[in-house]
């Protein structure tokens, strides 16, 4: 698994792209390359492209798992979205949010337009398109 990442200064935006077979092992080391980049930038909004992403969420000890990880991170709200169209990865990213009592701030979509309305983002779809296809390479 990979996580391609770009923060975007102007909309205090990072945005993610997962990709390959998920693994907890590298999923730890994202998170924190993550805490570093949160302490030295002032990130507000995430989208979280996990359309590429082959997981397979088999248990919800997973979910509670992932959410004991991302608590590591104290006081920081931040708006994130998930885009993805695979009903699993909606149903991880709703039980994520809700196991973190913080529903509000974690939204899924399935197009970098309902990414960008959700999250009220001065952008352009054609930019974040060409930012996350830009991840891959």
């Amino acid at each position: 698994m990979k996580i391609l990442s770009e923060y975007i200064e102007e909309h205090k935006l990072l945005l993610n792209k997962w990709i390959g077979r998920w693994s907890m092992e590298e999923y730890k080391k994202a998170f924190q390359t993550f805490k570093h980049m949160n302490e030295t930038n002032n990130i507000k909004n995430i989208i979280q492209d996990i359309s590429n992403l082959e997981f397979n969420i088999d248990h919800v000890e997973l979910v509670n798992d992932l959410v004991q990880i991302r608590k590591e991170i104290k006081n920081k709200n931040f708006n994130v979205v998930y885009i993805t169209g695979k009903p699993q990865d909606i149903v991880f990213s709703h039980l994520y949010a809700k196991a973190l009592q913080n529903e509000h701030s974690y939204k899924y979509c399935t197009t970098a337009k309902s990414a960008i309305e959700i999250l009220s983002l001065n952008m352009s779809l054609h930019d974040l398109e060409n930012r996350l296809s830009k991840l891959n390479k």
